[in-house]
């Protein structure tokens, strides 16, 4: 699923991404046991112990301010 272009939608309900070949994922926000913010990227940790990194890159602050809140709300911070 990892390959090409990834578009993530982090939501209060749902975590969900797909790739440009068009394979996409979805799952709630009780499949995660946590997140982080590190250097310019989120890194949600799943509770199969991978992880997800999410670039913040090209978000606004006012994005980047939303999306934190998102997750605030939905897991523990680390």
């Amino acid at each position: 699923m990892m390959q090409g272009e990834i578009t993530v939608t982090l939501a209060p309900a749902v975590f969900a991404a797909q790739n440009s070949a068009g394979s996409s994922s979805q799952s709630d926000w009780s499949a995660y046991r946590f997140w982080r913010e590190k250097k310019g990227v989120i890194v949600l940790v799943p509770i199969s112990g991978s992880y997800f990194i999410v670039s913040l890159a090209n978000l606004s602050e006012p994005q980047r301010a939303e999306l934190r809140s998102i997750l605030t709300a939905a897991l523990p911070r680390k």
